[in-house]
Order: structure tokens, then C-alpha cells, then sequence
């Protein structure tokens, strides 16, 4: 029987990573994340090249799908528009997603969560105490600069990560997606929630945070810069003093606790 919960992870064509070490290592990484659940009704579907060496995970809930797709020749976005950046990557993403999908593995919900994030140990346990519902966005999360000693709590955090949506399966008829529902809904995230809410299957608030951001290293697909000179050290900050001192009110330490919970790795 298929679990009430699958954590879908997409991984770029070993040739779009500019460290492929790094690539496995924050895997790694984030699928012990997941496998710290107080639950155990879930699986983990990584989604990957066929050629791509990864790890073998000893957890039967762990499973590889294997696809054999081109890597995306505009993962660097080097000449090309803003839009045919944006369009190849949410192909690139989505028909993997897809895959997942398509798996026959799926449980009543999935999160996509990206290859380099961390969820809380608590949402599985969480859904299946709650799967009469449509699902649920993650409206606060923390942000981490890699490997540092600080977080911020981010409010409206669904808008700013792509780990931050669970979905009741049967939302959507993915054997019917066209390519451009595929890049729409599975390679972004943007477009889920008010799609669902617009049909009557509202997503609800987590009433927890719910995953951490991992930014600032150089496998950021976002190119993200590190926690304290994108939101804190910046011409910005310099002349809003006001935006500034709300920021620093939502700085954490990384405590023992908060390690715990998201499995975060020194």
C-alpha cells in the first residue's frame, strides 16, 4: 500500500552541476531530512539521470527513478532571455517531477522538495493526522546560509521556496498534463496555490514552519547569494533602517532544537 506522504526530489542532469560532489553531498543531506520523520508512513522518490551516480539508500521507502533526459543547455543562462531561462528550467524540472508522478508510487500527498533543502521531522506524522484535507502551503520557514550558525524566519515562505507545498495527488490529472501544464504546475510552484484555491481545493496554512531554505552555495540553481549580504548587508538595508530592524528581529540562532527538527548538518 502506497504511504500517505511522497517527498518528490528532483535531480539535474550530472552535467548541469557545477560540483557534482557538492550535488550528492547536500542530497544526502536533505534525504536524511526526510528520513527523520516521527512517522513512517512516507517514501522519497529521487528522481535522476539513469547515468547519474548517486548513493544507494538502505531505507526501502527511498526509491530512484531512473530517467534518461538531455541535460538543460540552458541551465547557465549565459545569452538567453529571462522568460527562456525561466522556461527551461521549469521544463527541466517538471518532466521529472513528472516522472514521480507517473511512478505508480505515489502516496495521497507529495511535496516536492528541491535536492538541497530540509523538511520537518513532524509532516508526515502531521498529514496523516489530517488527510481529509487538500493540503497545505508552508507560509513560514527559515532561510540558512549554508553550513552557518544563523537562520531567518521568512514569512510568506511559499513565495519564496519551491519545498513548500503538499498536495493531495488527486488535484490534478497528471495523464492528461499538456507541456505547458507540466512547466506550469510541477516546474514552478507559483502557480499551485491559486489554481487549487480558484477550483474549490484551497490549500491550508501549516501551522507549523514547516522546511529550511538552503542558500548561498554554489550549486544554488538561484545563484542566491550568502543569508547575510542578501538580506541584511545591501544597499537595501542601507537606506531602510525600518526593513532592516524587522529583518534582524527574524535572525536565529541554529539551536540544538532546530537542528533536530530539520536534521540540519554542521
Amino acid at each position: 500500500m502506497n504511504p500517505v506522504l511522497s517527498f518528490i526530489i528532483p535531480v539535474r542532469h550530472h552535467e548541469n552541476a557545477p560540483s557534482w560532489d557538492d550535488t550528492v553531498k547536500y542530497l544526502n543531506q536533505t534525504v536524511s531530512s526526510i528520513s527523520n520523520q516521527t512517522s513512517g508512513n512516507w517514501n522519497c522518490l529521487i528522481v535522476a539521470n539513469s547515468d547519474s551516480v548517486l548513493p544507494d539508500f538502505d531505507d526501502k521507502r527511498i526509491v530512484r527513478i531512473n530517467v534518461d533526459f538531455e541535460p538543460n543547455c540552458l541551465h547557465e543562462k549565459g545569452n538567453a532571455t529571462q522568460d527562456e531561462f525561466y522556461e527551461s528550467f521549469r521544463f527541466d524540472k517538471g518532466r521529472r517531477v513528472l516522472a514521480a508522478l507517473q511512478s505508480g508510487l505515489l502516496g495521497q500527498f507529495y511535496m516536492t522538495v528541491d535536492d538541497d533543502d530540509f523538511v520537518h521531522a513532524g509532516l508526515a506524522r502531521f498529514v496523516e493526522n489530517n488527510s481529509d484535507k487538500n493540503g497545505w502551503y508552508i507560509s513560514e520557514g527559515y532561510i540558512w546560509g549554508d553550513e552557518g550558525n544563523l537562520l531567518m524566519k521568512f514569512p510568506e515562505f511559499d513565495r519564496k521556496c519551491g519545498s513548500s507545498l503538499i498536495i493531495r495527488s488527486n488535484s490534478f490529472d497528471f495523464s492528461n498534463f499538456t507541456v505547458e501544464d507540466m512547466k506550469k504546475y510541477l516546474g514552478s510552484h507559483m502557480f499551485i496555490k491559486p489554481e487549487l484555491s480558484s477550483r474549490g481545493l484551497g490549500l491550508s496554512e501549516l501551522p507549523f514552519l514547516g522546511a529550511v531554505y538552503r542558500i548561498g552555495h554554489r550549486n544554488a540553481h538561484s545563484k542566491s547569494k550568502s543569508l547575510l549580504r542578501q538580506f541584511y548587508i545591501n544597499k537595501l538595508m542601507l537606506s531602510s533602517p525600518g526593513i532592516l530592524f524587522s529583518r534582524l528581529k527574524r535572525l536565529r540562532l541554529v539551536s540544538k532544537q532546530i537542528r533536530q527538527e530539520f536534521s540540519l548538518h554542521n
